[in-house]
């Protein structure tokens, strides 16, 4: 039996396999993550789980509330709208990351971003005296067409 076939006999799968590192002269162990990156406690029988929808849906709501950070700090001259600016991006990312646990990155970023463009223009218009002309409200509809058409098909 070569070498090689009684290192892999030794070893089992989920077992580190020591790599060598020549130039360095180090051994390190590699472990198959793979198994890790989607828990299974966010997968439901349909395929993707609710709760990663719901944090997606939070994190859109931070996007939303760090875009209105950005307008109320005036360039992050002012302390407490700065930090309520930094709080909620954070927050927003880390909610965003989480929820990819379980969504396709594709899928989750164009809905992060549509549901935080979206909403911070018909806030914009609600609250800031945006323009709301017709064509510009029917690019926010198309935004969220988008939004709800990339959460059907995903579920598929």
């Amino acid at each position: 039996m070569s070498e090689t076939a009684q290192a892999d006999a030794h070893f089992s799968e989920s077992t580190p396999i020591p790599v060598d590192l020549a130039n360095y002269g180090a051994l390190v162990f590699q472990q198959d993550i793979s198994h890790q990156v989607q828990p299974q406690r966010w997968r439901t029988r349909r395929g993707i789980s609710d709760m990663a929808w719901i944090l997606l849906s939070i994190a859109g709501i931070f996007e939303i509330a760090f875009a209105f950070g950005m307008k109320w700090s005036a360039g992050f001259t002012r302390l407490t709208p700065g930090i309520f600016t930094i709080a909620t991006g954070l927050s927003s990312v880390v909610l965003l990351s989480l929820s990819l646990r379980a969504l396709p990155l594709g899928t989750a970023y164009a809905v992060w971003t549509g549901i935080g463009a979206a909403g911070t223009a018909i806030l914009g218009i609600a609250l800031l005296g945006d323009s709301a002309a017709p064509l510009r409200i029917f690019c926010i509809a198309l935004i969220l067409a988008g939004v709800i058409g990339l959460k059907l098909l995903s579920a598929s």
